[in-house]
């Protein structure tokens, strides 16, 4: 072969290698802006929209999202109570996200169902996620009175409890690098942020089962517990 044509074959390697590295640079923005934009905010946004499509996804059935709603619907209630602001605040962070409260456990506690190929009902892992997680900030509550949920800080808060609850309860360790994409928060911040929740619970991380079963109770919908009563009756 003679140098001419080496020479054109190198030529086109360069060249097909060049444009692969063009389309890999230019793939990567989208996510470096969505990087830029979690640093912002805290939490990066996601489409509302996107919300619907959860709640029709096996991984979360009728059941489970009934007791998410609930859930969510208890802390929205806590954050027009003690929605105050404070500057010390490991949680807070930028603006408040574009997605409500409802939609981004909706979203967490899908995508712990679809890391451990569980179907969403009560006895799923994202609702068992979800259920400790309302324990957690009850006992945050608890230990730090001047602490109070609001519009900054309940999403990087669920976040952090979620990821907390799943390393205590299940047998699998998950992905800090995969939630991080999951949950729209960068993965040093949910490094840092699992962290500062473990510390200001003093590491009581541990649930009785009666807790557990108490507080599950109390956010299933009601044709749950009646079902349950009269299977419980029966002989």
């Amino acid at each position: 072969m003679g140098l001419a044509d080496a020479g054109a074959r190198l030529s086109r390697r360069l060249s097909a290698k060049g444009g692969a590295l063009l389309r890999k640079a230019a793939a990567s923005r989208p996510e470096r802006a969505a990087s830029a934009q979690s640093e912002e905010s805290g939490v990066s946004d996601v489409d509302e929209s996107r919300g619907a499509a959860l709640r029709e996804s096996n991984a979360l059935n009728e059941e489970g999202l009934s007791i998410i709603s609930n859930i969510a619907r208890e802390l929205e209630l806590r954050i027009e109570a003690e929605g105050h602001d404070n500057e010390e605040d490991p949680f807070s962070k930028g603006k408040i996200p574009g997605i409500s409260v409802e939609d981004y456990m909706c979203r967490l506690s899908r995508y712990v169902n679809v890391w451990r190929r569980h179907a969403g009902g009560r006895e799923s892992a994202g609702v068992r996620a979800a259920v400790m997680t309302i324990i957690y900030l009850r006992h945050l509550e608890e230990m730090h009175p001047d602490f109070g949920l609001n519009q900054k800080n309940v999403h990087r808060i669920l976040m952090a409890g979620y990821l907390v609850a799943v390393k205590w309860s299940e047998d699998q360790v998950m992905s800090t690098d995969w939630w991080a994409k999951v949950s729209g928060i960068s993965q040093a911040e949910v490094n840092r942020l699992e962290s500062v929740f473990c510390n200001m619970l003093e590491f009581e991380l541990f649930i009785d089962d009666v807790v557990y079963d108490t507080t599950l109770r109390d956010f299933e919908p009601e044709s749950s517990d009646v079902d349950r009563d009269d299977y419980e009756d029966e002989p």
